[in-house]
C-alpha cells in the first residue's frame, strides 16, 4: 500500500481545495437565507505596487459539505412552549439556531474566536438572553479549546465576550430564574494541563465581574452544575479530577465529589454521607421541580453507578450499579429528571435510556438513533417534546420519544483527514468522526456524465465506516484516492453475523473503556441486551485503502473485532 506521507502532492491539493474558489456563506439546508454583501474588490493598483504581498489574503472559504453527514452535538436548548426555536451547539461547529422547527438554520456564532461549544443557557425570565460557554467538556483526545463565555442580549443576533477566557473547557451555565444578572459557570479547566482557573464562577452583575466561588485543586474541574428548582440559593456541583494526555485519560482522584451550597454559591461543602468512600471520577447530577428534595448523582465509581438523596443531599443511598447508565463516563455522563415526575429519569449514555422507577430499571427510548449521547433538553410545559444531541447530530421528538426526527441539515461534521485526486475538477474524500467517509466534487462541473452542484448537497457517503480507532475509542478513517479513476477501494468487507458481532463488539467496547471487571453472567446479560437493542451496530467498519488494480475488491471474511491499538 502506498504511504500517504510519501505522496505530498495529493495531500497539498486537498489542503488547497479548502482555500480556493469563491466565497459562499455557511448555511444549513432548507429555506434560503439572505446573503451578505460581497467582499470589496481588491485594489489592483495597490497589488501591482506591492507584488510581495501574501497571495493567500484574497482567498475565501466556501462550504463543500456534507451538511447531512452528522456531527457531534454537545449542547441543545429550546424555549418552553415554542416548538419552533432551538439552539444547537457542536463540538467543533459553533452555535446554530432555528426558528422554524429545524427546517433551516442560522450559524449565529460564526464570527467568534472558537467553534467548540460546551454549554448554552437561556434566561428563564427572558429567553432572548443567551449565554454560551465555549470548549467541549467531554475530554476526548481530539478537542477544540474553549475561549471563555459569551452573551447575546438579542437571541443570538449579536455577541459580547464576557470574560473567563482562561478557564478552559466549560461544562455548564446556570441562570437564576428570578434574576438574570446572577449567572453560574462551571469550568472543567484546560484539557491538556493543570490550571488554577477551573471551578465554579458566579456573577451578580450580568458578567461584568466574576467571583470564583468553588475551587478544589488545579486538576479538578466542574463536570456538572444544577440549581434546585424553586430555590436558587441551593446548588449542587459535580467535581471531576481528571488529567488528559494525548495517549491516555486519567479520570478520578481525591478532588472528585459532590458539593453543595445553600447560600447562593458563597460557601460550599463536600457531601459524603452514603456516597462512595473510594476514589470517584466524573459526576453527573439531576433534580426535578416536582420534588426538589430528591437529588440524583451518577458517579464514576467501583462501588456503584447511580445514587440518590431524599433530603436534598444530607444522606445518600445506592440505587443501581448498571453500567449502561454511564457506559463511558469521560465521554458521556448526563441525567435529566422529568418536569412532571421525580421518579422518571433520563440517562444520556451510549443510548438514551428512561427510568420510571427512580433509576432501578431502564428502557431504551431512541431505537435507531445515532449512539453516544451528550445533550438533552425537555420542555417544562410539554415533557413529551425533547431535543437531544449525540455524535450523529440533533434529534427532536414531540410524542414522548415514541419517534424521533433527525435534523440532518446541520453542516457540523468533524473531518479527521481529507484526500484529493489530480483530475479536473478534483474529487474530495474525507473521514468523519463517527459518521462514515464521504466523497464529492470540488466544484460545479460536468463530472462522470452528470451535473454536480457546489455546496453541501454535492457530497455523498463513500463507504459505510472507517477502520482504525484512536485512543478514545473512535474511528479514524485512512483514505487514499485512485487518481486515475477517482474511486475508493475497499481492502476488505467485513461480514459479521449479528449474534457473533454483538458479543465481540461488547468485548471490544469494554477493553477500550478500561471498565472494571464484572462477572461472566453480568457480561453475558449486558452483551445480550445491547445486541438486541442494536447498541453496538456502528462498530462494524470497513477498511479503505488504495487498490493497485484500480477497482474495489471485497474479501468475505469476518472482522477481527477483538483487536485494538
Amino acid at each position: 500500500m502506498p504511504d500517504l506521507a510519501r505522496r505530498p502532492i495529493p495531500f497539498l491539493s486537498a489542503l488547497l481545495a479548502v482555500l480556493v474558489a469563491l466565497a459562499t456563506p455557511v448555511h444549513g439546508q432548507g429555506k434560503k437565507r439572505p446573503q451578505g454583501q460581497p467582499a470589496a474588490k481588491a485594489d489592483v493598483s495597490a497589488a501591482a505596487v506591492a507584488p510581495g504581498a501574501d497571495s493567500l489574503n484574497n482567498l475565501r472559504f466556501r462550504n463543500l459539505g456534507p451538511s447531512v453527514g452528522g456531527g457531534r452535538v454537545t449542547a441543545v436548548v429550546g424555549i418552553s412552549g415554542d416548538p419552533n426555536v432551538y439552539y444547537v451547539g457542536a463540538a467543533a461547529g459553533g452555535v446554530w439556531k432555528t426558528t422554524d422547527g429545524g427546517d433551516s438554520w442560522d450559524a449565529v456564532f460564526k464570527d467568534q474566536p472558537t467553534a467548540s461549544i460546551g454549554a448554552i443557557a437561556l434566561a428563564p425570565s427572558n429567553p432572548n438572553l443567551v449565554w454560551v460557554g465555549t470548549g467541549e467538556a467531554n475530554l476526548r483526545n481530539d478537542m477544540v479549546d474553549g475561549r471563555g463565555v459569551f452573551f447575546s442580549p438579542d437571541a443570538g443576533k449579536t455577541w459580547t465576550f464576557m470574560g473567563l477566557g482562561e478557564v478552559g473547557q466549560i461544562s455548564r451555565i446556570v441562570i437564576d430564574p428570578t434574576n438574570p444578572d446572577v449567572v453560574f459557570v462551571g469550568a472543567v479547566g484546560h484539557a491538556w494541563a493543570p490550571n488554577a482557573e477551573r471551578g465554579v464562577y458566579r456573577t451578580a452583575d450580568g458578567g461584568k465581574t466574576w467571583q470564583k466561588v468553588l475551587f478544589v485543586n488545579d486538576t479538578t474541574g466542574v463536570s456538572d452544575l444544577v440549581m434546585v428548582p424553586g430555590n436558587p440559593r441551593v446548588l449542587f456541583a459535580g467535581m471531576w479530577q481528571v488529567v488528559r494526555h494525548p495517549w491516555e485519560l486519567i479520570s478520578g482522584g481525591l478532588g472528585s465529589g459532590v458539593y453543595r451550597t445553600k447560600d447562593g454559591g458563597l460557601t460550599w461543602e463536600k457531601l459524603k454521607e452514603g456516597l462512595p468512600s473510594g476514589l470517584m471520577g466524573r459526576v453527573a447530577l439531576a433534580v426535578g421541580p416536582t420534588n426538589p428534595n430528591h437529588v440524583y448523582a451518577l458517579v464514576e465509581s467501583k462501588q456503584g453507578m447511580l445514587w440518590d438523596s431524599k433530603d436534598q443531599g444530607d444522606h445518600w443511598s445506592k440505587v443501581s450499579d448498571a453500567h449502561a447508565l454511564s457506559a463511558r463516563p469521560f465521554y458521556f455522563s448526563l441525567m435529566h429528571v422529568s418536569p412532571v415526575d421525580d421518579r422518571r429519569v433520563f440517562f444520556s449514555s451510549y443510548q438514551l435510556l428512561r427510568s420510571d422507577d427512580g433509576g432501578k430499571t431502564t428502557e431504551l427510548i431512541d431505537r435507531g438513533v445515532h449512539v453516544d449521547h451528550h445533550a438533552l433538553w425537555i420542555d417544562p410545559q410539554n415533557p413529551d417534546r425533547m431535543i437531544q444531541g449525540n455524535d450523529g447530530g440533533a434529534y427532536v421528538t414531540g410524542n414522548g420519544a415514541k419517534s424521533w426526527r433527525y435534523l440532518n441539515n446541520l453542516p457540523i461534521e468533524q473531518f479527521y483527514m481529507v484526500a484529493a485526486d489530480n483530475n479536473i475538477p478534483y474529487m474530495l474524500c474525507g473521514g468523519l468522526q463517527d459518521n462514515n467517509a464521504w466523497c464529492g466534487p470540488s466544484s460545479k462541473r460536468q463530472h462522470h456524465s452528470r451535473e454536480l452542484e457546489d455546496g453541501p448537497d454535492s457530497v455523498a457517503p463513500a463507504v459505510s465506516r472507517g477502520s482504525e480507532r484512536d485512543e478514545a475509542g473512535e474511528f479514524e478513517v485512512p483514505l487514499q484516492l485512485d487518481v486515475a479513476d477517482r474511486r475508493l477501494a475497499q481492502r476488505r468487507q467485513c461480514r459479521v453475523f449479528r449474534r457473533e458481532r454483538g458479543v465481540q463488539d461488547e468485548r471490544r467496547r469494554r477493553q477500550l473503556d478500561g471498565d472494571q471487571p464484572r462477572s461472566h453472567a453480568q457480561r453475558q446479560g449486558e452483551a445480550g441486551d445491547e445486541r438486541r437493542a442494536g447498541q453496538l451496530r456502528h462498530l462494524r467498519r470497513r477498511d479503505v485503502q488504495h487498490d493497485p488494480l484500480d477497482h474495489p475488491r471485497a474479501q468475505r471474511r469476518q472482522c477481527d473485532l477483538g483487536w485494538h491499538r
